[in-house]
């Protein structure tokens, strides 16, 4: 239902208090995508793990971005964007919301999703992976686009609203029932970008091979069944863990005339880190929709895609403002200091306080103690404070008035205080002693809620930052600006022992499995004493972020020389995730009413066992994997069948081949069909995934022609 803006802020003000808030989460909109982002998945989930525990060789990767050896010693845990948070969400304390009543002030409206053609069509006839379609806009993502055009007018001194614009096209169709209900800036100007999710089936197109065909498909359902930055865990799962292999796929995806498929398929190509893959990206940032070319700013962003900055300097000057703010940021992010020439410059130009907004952190971000910029920065703290230097945007009109605004004036002060902190980055060591004191005395909340990710990434910058850094790290309320405290650790190293401390007992599972990552870099001795106890400590039960920690801890142990005496804690392990249905999902009902919206969202803990389990390769491990693949989890039993492959013996053999005719998954399927393929050398494709039984008659006559002969 649309409401008229004056409606809605009447019927705030006759509440008996101030009793609608949207928090502003820390750093600019466009550094919330790092909460609500995918970890970049491992490719190893649909190998078959080798007895010789081989693993890929680590690949220069382009433009300076980690490489896909290093992605995988690190795991779930990625150090350049954390892994969304596991556990219990309730969506009303997610979003900051002060007031229960909120569904009285805001009626949200978004399609329901649900099955748009017959299922036999759509799966193909085969008891497959469902393609449901339309899909359902999942609540946290309708009401980011609520949040954000309420905070443009809640909190317009703490806001930019081009940032804002920018980071809600990214999230894409799922924005657009907050415009409707609440008429904003930033909601006009994202119904001009953004357009509704077509409301027809894509095409498939045939392959050459019944498997090219079913990877064809597999692509095609999985990336319009949902939205990459949903709080799912599976999105897209299944193709991004067989990598190079739908690489192609994912590719003419990327190029379709379906929007949905398309703008989705950028999103997960930002997951390959070839060089093909980037300059592929690279081109979208030329794209005609909006949303594929926010998407691929956000992937070179987090490649450090320094091929891109020629196309983001010239973005510099567009007449767009949410572009160039974009592009500012997104420099920033790269973290090339050879454009920070060019980002002076164009602040020097301007007077548009929401522009320097963008600016004015990316040339700290990039600083170094130099002359030049810290007379950049002296200059411009003075040219602010004097008057008349920068334009401010105009207030709202004042039938538009929030209850509880910030004062008028308060954007210019969070501006001067980049000013401050870009002059301590340049290396001034009396901005240095401010910033240091105003923390001391009152922490991160000392700093403008904008700023306290820049804090964080100036104090990487000073050798005296970190003891402060630890004390974020340590201390901080939100999640997100813990994490970007361990990340700026990084350039000032940590002591192992406090390292050592966050592992253990840390409030934020992103922060334990970060801190585990840095210990499992300097090596067995630091590591594994605090790895074991965190396995051993695994009790079972719904705690997600427990099982987070322990998925870490499990893919780093299997990297050491201790894992063979882990091997029956392994095992207890999987039995424990399995029993409590620590598999990667989510969980809840996707109700639109808030204060009703508890989200439950599982890490793949079950999943990573069974593939570890896999790599030790020993047969006592069998009884356990059997019981996961035989059961009716929705997880964990394709790894199951993939590590049985690495314990051969009767028994495994005889439980693969079963699984070849599973009834419900066509995953459980293909990965058994991977599985019997490596332990006979023998290959028999077929539609696994998506074919009929009689389809897939033959070659699992074959298969078990073999196992007669062989699983003895």
């Amino acid at each position: 239902m649309k409401i008229l803006l004056g409606v809605f802020l009447a019927g705030i003000l006759l509440t008996p208090t101030f009793d609608i808030d949207v928090a502003v989460p820390p750093g600019t909109p466009l550094e919330w995508d790092k909460d609500l982002h995918q970890p970049i998945p491992t490719g190893w989930r649909s190998r078959v793990p080798s007895t010789d525990r081989a693993r890929d060789a680590a690949k220069p990767a382009p433009g300076g971005a980690p490489s896909p050896g290093a992605a995988a010693k690190r795991g779930m845990t990625v150090t350049s964007h954390p892994p969304i948070e596991f556990g219990v969400t309730n969506l009303y304390q997610y979003f900051g919301i002060t007031t229960v009543d909120i569904v009285n002030h805001i009626k949200v409206e978004a399609p329901g999703g649900g099955l748009y053609k017959d299922g036999d069509v759509a799966t193909g006839g085969g008891s497959g992976v469902e393609w449901k379609y339309m899909p359902e806009h999942p609540t946290e993502l309708v009401w980011t686009g609520v949040a954000g055009c309420l905070r443009s007018i809640l909190h317009y001194e703490l806001i930019s609203v081009p940032e804002t614009v920018a980071y809600l096209c990214e999230v894409g169709e799922t924005t657009l029932p907050g415009t409707r209900v609440v008429n904003s800036p930033v909601g006009e100007k994202l119904k001009l970008l953004v357009t509704p999710v077509p409301d027809q089936f894509p095409a498939i197109k045939s392959g050459s091979t019944p498997i090219e065909s079913m990877f064809n498909r597999l692509v095609v359902v999985e990336l319009t069944t949902g939205f990459p930055h949903a709080l799912d865990p599976t999105f897209a799962r299944r193709s991004l863990s067989l990598g190079e292999r739908v690489y192609k796929q994912v590719l003419d995806a990327t190029k379709s005339s379906h929007t949905l498929l398309a703008r989705n398929g950028v999103a997960v190509l930002t997951n390959f880190r070839t060089p093909e893959a980037v300059d592929e990206l690279r081109k979208f940032l030329r794209s005609n929709d909006p949303v594929v070319k926010y998407r691929a700013l956000t992937g070179v962003g987090r490649l450090r895609d320094k091929a891109a900055l020629p196309v983001l300097i010239q973005g510099l000057t567009s007449a767009d403002d949410v572009w160039r703010a974009a592009c500012a940021y997104t420099i920033g992010a790269i973290g090339d200091n050879s454009a920070v020439d060019e980002l002076m410059k164009v602040a020097k130009q301007t007077n548009d306080i929401e522009y320097l907004w963008s600016l004015l952190p990316a040339i700290a971000r990039l600083s170094s103690p130099r002359k030049d910029l810290e007379d950049f920065f002296t200059k411009m703290e003075s040219a602010i404070l004097s008057g008349g230097v920068v334009k401010e945007p105009p207030p709202p009109p004042k039938n538009m008035v929030p209850p509880k605004p910030e004062p008028p004036g308060t954007k210019l002060q969070v501006v001067i205080e980049m000013c401050r902190l870009g002059l301590a980055a340049a290396g001034n060591a009396g901005a240095r002693e401010q910033i240091k004191t105003k923390f001391q005395q009152h922490g991160i909340d000392g700093f403008f809620v904008p700023n306290q990710i820049l804090v964080c990434n100036v104090l990487g910058k000073m050798n005296d930052g970190r003891e402060l850094l630890q004390t974020i790290v340590e201390t901080a309320k939100n999640d997100r600006l813990a994490v970007q405290g361990l990340l700026d650790l990084q350039q000032l190293v940590a002591e192992t022992e406090w390292l050592k401390k966050q592992a253990t007992f840390n409030r934020a599972a992103s922060v334990r499995a970060m801190a585990l990552s840095e210990l499992f870099d300097r090596g067995e001795d630091h590591f594994c004493p605090v790895a074991q106890k965190v396995i051993e400590s695994y009790t079972g039960g719904s705690d997600g972020a427990q099982a987070f920690v322990v998925g870490t801890a499990l893919q780093l142990m299997g990297k050491t020389s201790k894992r063979e005496a882990m091997l029956d804690t392994m095992i207890a392990v999987a039995a424990k995730a399995h029993t409590s249905g620590m598999w990667a999902r989510r969980d809840g009902e996707n109700t639109l009413d808030i204060v009703k919206a508890n989200i439950k969202i599982c890490p793949p803990l079950l999943e990573i066992a069974c593939i570890e389990l896999g790599r030790l390769g020993s047969p006592n491990a069998v009884p356990t994997l059997l019981t996961i693949l035989k059961s009716n989890a929705t997880g964990g039993r394709a790894e199951a069948a993939l590590a049985l492959a690495a314990c051969p013996s009767r028994e495994a053999i005889e439980g693969i081949v079963a699984a070849l005719d599973d009834p419900k998954d066509g995953w459980v399927r293909f990965c058994a069909y991977e599985a019997l393929k490596k332990m006979s050398g023998q290959d028999h494709p077929c539609d696994w995934i998506f074919g009929n039984a009689s389809s897939r008659s033959r070659a699992v006559a074959h298969y078990r022609e073999w196992a007669g002969i062989n699983a003895k």
